[in-house]
């Protein structure tokens, strides 16, 4: 489309179609070089009301059977507490084609959470992920490794990382065939480590 309209207007066309032209042209231009940008940043802010910032139960008290079902009143803040809430996420994209058949990319966001009145349920999560793509969009395959970082109330609560690839093949211009695996772990701090994990999943 740029090469035609640079031929039309070399043939001097009138004022009103020239200015036309000169219109798509420059925003040919933008686009192209909005495209060979590597670097995309992100922000968001959001804001609501949660009815249960803490995941508890409603109930101030619980039966415990094993105890013969003797009757506990938890902690006030262990009971389902609703609060107004701030959440402000950002971070930054970065691809760059290294041929046409390779490149590499890294991932970074932040996002915070702020809790009215409540700020030992803060919470704060950073996540960055790394790697590379080989082969052309209708035929790609994928490697990056992921890592993260969570906090709760200032202090660190768990970290987690992880390895994940992709297979995309195109069998026309409506179907394609993705196949994709993951394998990570999550690891607690402090007295939290019973609840540590490992995922492992594919599918296609």
């Amino acid at each position: 489309a740029k090469q035609e309209f640079e031929t039309v207007a070399r043939n001097n066309p009138p004022p009103a179609a020239k200015a036309t032209l000169e219109a798509y042209l420059k925003r040919i231009v933008a686009i192209q070089e909005e495209a060979n940008r590597p670097y995309r940043f992100f922000i968001e802010y959001s804001f609501g009301r949660d009815s249960n910032i803490n995941f508890s139960s409603s109930s101030p008290e619980i039966s415990i059977p094993v105890f013969g079902g003797v009757v506990f009143t938890l902690d006030p803040s262990n009971v389902a507490t609703a609060r107004n809430v701030n959440q402000l996420t950002g971070g930054v994209e970065y691809d760059k084609k290294i041929a046409p058949d390779f490149g590499i990319t890294a991932n970074y966001a932040y996002r915070y959470r702020d809790n009215w009145n409540s700020s030992s349920f803060d919470s704060a999560n950073q996540d960055l992920s790394a790697g590379f793509y080989r082969g052309l969009p209708t035929n790609r395959v994928s490697l990056s490794i992921e890592g993260g970082r969570s906090h709760l109330d200032s202090t660190l609560n768990r970290t987690s990382s992880g390895l994940s690839a992709d297979w995309k093949y195109a069998l026309g211009p409506r179907n394609q065939i993705t196949t994709f695996a993951k394998k990570g772990r999550t690891r607690f701090v402090g007295d939290l480590k019973i609840n540590d994990f490992e995922i492992g999943r594919a599918h296609v």
